[in-house]
């Protein structure tokens, strides 16, 4: 159970460490997911300062998960 008194203790918990992403899964989506759960929102896919670079440019939306982002900037796509 993780504890979740605080928004301190929140921040601490590093969730790639408590869930095991299943082997089949690409190269690609599973470097896509773990930035995205990056801790710290500055480091984070889809940070403006992400190490990861833009999201746009990330390798699982060129490999055969094309998107239009144009479509997306858009609002084509409803959440």
């Amino acid at each position: 159970m993780w504890p979740m008194d605080n928004q301190e203790t929140i921040e601490s918990i590093d969730l790639r460490q408590h869930f095991e992403l299943p082997r089949n899964l690409s190269s690609e989506a599973r470097s896509c997911l773990l930035a995205l759960l990056e801790n710290d929102p500055d480091k984070r896919l889809g940070s403006p300062n992400s190490p990861h670079g833009d999201i746009r440019d990330h390798p699982f939306f060129k490999v055969g998960h094309q998107i239009n982002w144009q479509e997306v900037e858009d609002g084509v796509f409803k959440p």
